[in-house]
């Protein structure tokens, strides 16, 4: 059981008090809200009740069992919410006092612990997500002549400059408060406290659970630059804290670069590639380093305190760079997670032909918190927003010096061999469906959502013959200090759809009525889920609430002992609407050795997705091995699918 840091919320005592404070906020004469302003008029993310957690999970468990495995899990989630003598109970009360002594939410720390910082193998690929962004329209991007392997370019370092500009004018816009708070489409507020985590901000190795470090407002001053494994130090604003132009910051990246093709530079140990390790081997590496000098614990403060992270790459071969898959496989992995700092929850990727991509850290925020900052970002470049003035009182950039012995050395080399081996074992596909989006979903009266969530559930049942456990992400933001919930998309309903569509001697009819169900089911978990009273948040909740020294309670544990709990849990669809991913498309790595990740986001006219499976891992007895090419076209196929039944 956790003991964490406490205090108390505050938060109006009821909605209508909620509902009032808000509009007075809002349309007060002449005053703009705060980024901020809003926090103390959310709620606490609520804990559900036993009997409304187990009756939604049971429901998720029906289509992915046996007759006989559901008559047993059944009775074991029965046994444990029993108010005569079940488990549940004395769990749920104990989740309400633990509630009690949080400042924000229950779920906060519990989340962040036992979905990240106690996680120990690889945050690279495992945890990190990855992102590619639009070429501004317009921009005379290097042609393939043009660039070279392992030599820079000028518009690399030009859009690099201009982009590091407009990330700089959202983080002072947030270190005054004047980010527009976000609100529900009803007009109330979303939490904003994970925007205090994107800045300034890192993970942290340590044996057995990590830590974030963060500040808000974050007073640095610089950002580092990986050029070739090598990192500086590049201050961004000056002494008196002015800006530099992106002439200012050209030129740093330039000072750069010309110390490392300077053949009387020493080259550095590539310690970046630590960031890919397993987190208990960082963690001793990290200490091995803070050990050997100060000046390499100084490299890393600077390191972890740095506004964000940016990576120019030179490395990757011309001809892939200019391939959309390649292309996207490079920002998800690199080579062999060479010229990264995979720790941060901003990095900025520029390749020599001038493409931009991201690969970030996904534990002090999510996706969408991040996406909002880059596409603010894009909509500046697109309208060729420059900072044309700007400091020049800056010192050079400054190569961060290792002091390292063979140990690290070795560990290094060791490192260096595991990731490429895990980096070869990723398969990754882009697809873009033209024709089928948003609209063409609204015009259907189907929820473009679940539209593209029945297509996967139909894909996935086309290929493998059977449903799976599928996860997706549906945002809590509307509580304080909200993150997501899982919505467990497979039901008795989608699976009766995915039998019933290909089955000639099915009515079309009866399909339509099968698809409504479908449907209809997904868009109450989503509103559930949304809401709070998902499954899977309530029930981590209720397990970090066992007494793990005591074995008589563990064994009276028995909606966790089932297999049915883990089964469910084993997210062979792994899922996340990043819409419309016109000009940030996100993906990601499986979840499990036998899934699929699935990015998707449907623009009005067209639906983009990017899909990865791994390549190498036990296929399961009777089961049909992941196909990533197969996926990608049956997923086409299935959203023309159901559109032709819907519109029939």
């Amino acid at each position: 059981m956790f003991t964490l840091r406490s205090g108390i919320a505050r938060f109006p005592a009821n909605k209508r008090a909620l509902n009032s404070e808000l509009r007075n906020r809002k349309h007060s004469t002449g005053a703009t809200v705060g980024t901020f302003d809003n926090q103390d008029l959310l709620p606490k993310l609520p804990i559900p009740t036993l009997k409304q957690t187990a009756e939604r999970y049971l429901k998720t468990l029906e289509p992915l069992q046996t007759k006989d495995e559901f008559r047993d899990s059944t009775h074991a989630v029965n046994s444990f919410i029993s108010n005569n003598g079940g488990l549940g109970p004395i769990l749920q009360q104990r989740l309400f006092e633990y509630s009690k002594s949080q400042k924000k939410s229950w779920l906060e720390n519990i989340w962040l612990n036992k979905a990240y910082l106690e996680y120990r193998e690889p945050c690279y690929l495992n945890v990190n997500w990855y992102a590619t962004i639009a070429e501004p329209p317009g921009a005379q991007m290097p042609k393939p002549s043009e660039v070279k392997k392992g030599v820079h370019t000028a518009f690399q370092l030009q859009r690099a400059s201009v982009l590091i500009n407009h990330l700089l004018d959202f983080n002072d816009k947030l270190n005054q408060g004047k980010v527009e708070p976000e609100y529900q489409r009803n007009g109330k507020p979303f939490c904003m406290d994970q925007f205090k985590r994107q800045f300034g901000c890192s993970r942290i190795p340590k044996l057995q659970c990590d830590e974030i470090v963060s500040s808000y407002p974050c007073a640095e001053r610089h950002i580092t630059v990986i050029y070739k494994d090598q990192i500086f130090k590049v201050n961004v604003y000056d002494q008196q804290g002015s800006r530099v132009s992106d002439d200012g910051i050209y030129n740093q990246l330039n000072q750069l670069i010309s110390q490392v093709e300077n053949s009387h530079t020493q080259k550095q140990a590539a310690i970046g590639i630590f960031t890919a390790a397993n987190r208990d081997v960082w963690a001793t590496v990290r200490q091995g380093l803070i050990d050997i000098s100060p000046a390499n614990t100084e490299n890393l403060r600077t390191i972890e305190t740095a506004l964000f992270s940016v990576s120019l790459d030179t490395e990757m071969d011309v001809d892939d760079s200019y391939d959309i898959d390649k292309r996207a496989q490079y920002f998800l992995k690199s080579k062999h997670g060479e010229n990264r700092w995979y720790d941060k929850p901003i990095e900025l990727l520029v390749l020599n032909n001038g493409h931009v991509g991201l690969n970030c850290e996904h534990t002090p925020v999510d996706a969408l918190t991040t996406g909002r900052i880059i596409v603010e970002a894009l909509a500046k470049e697109k309208k060729g927003v420059l900072h044309k003035t700007g400091s020049t009182d800056l010192p050079p950039p400054a190569l961060l010096k290792w002091q390292i012995n063979q140990d690290i050395l070795d560990k290094l080399e060791a490192v260096k061999a595991e990731t490429l081996k895990f980096a070869n074992n990723v398969n990754l596909k882009n697809i873009k469906l033209e024709g089928i989006g948003s609209e063409t979903a609204k015009k259907a009266q189907i929820s473009p959502d679940s539209l593209a969530q029945m297509a996967i559930q139909l894909t996935y049942y086309r290929i493998h013959g059977r449903a799976t456990a599928t996860y997706e992400a549906a945002g809590t933001r509307s509580y304080l200090g909200g993150r997501t919930e899982c919505v467990r998309v497979a039901s008795n309903e989608s699976l009766a759809f995915v039998k019933a569509i290909d089955n000639p001697s099915v009515t079309n009819a009866r399909k339509m009525e099968s698809l409504i169900g479908a449907l209809g089911v997904h868009a109450e978990y989503m509103k559930a889920a949304g809401s709070g009273y998902g499954v899977d948040r309530h029930l981590l909740g209720l397990r970090c609430m066992l007494d793990q020294a005591n074995p008589d309670e563990l064994a009276k544990a028995t909606l966790f002992n089932d297999p049915g709990y883990l089964k469910s849990m084993y997210f062979e669809l792994s899922t996340s609407n990043v819409s419309p991913a016109r000009d940030f498309q996100g993906g990601f790595a499986p979840v499990v050795p036998s899934g699929y990740g699935v990015g998707y986001g449907l623009d009005k006219n067209c639906t983009r997705a990017i899909i990865t499976t791994w390549e190498n891992y036990k296929v399961p007895e009777g089961d049909k091995k992941t196909d990533i090419s197969l996926f990608s076209s049956t997923l086409g196929k299935s959203l023309n699918d159901i559109l032709h039944l819907a519109t029939d």
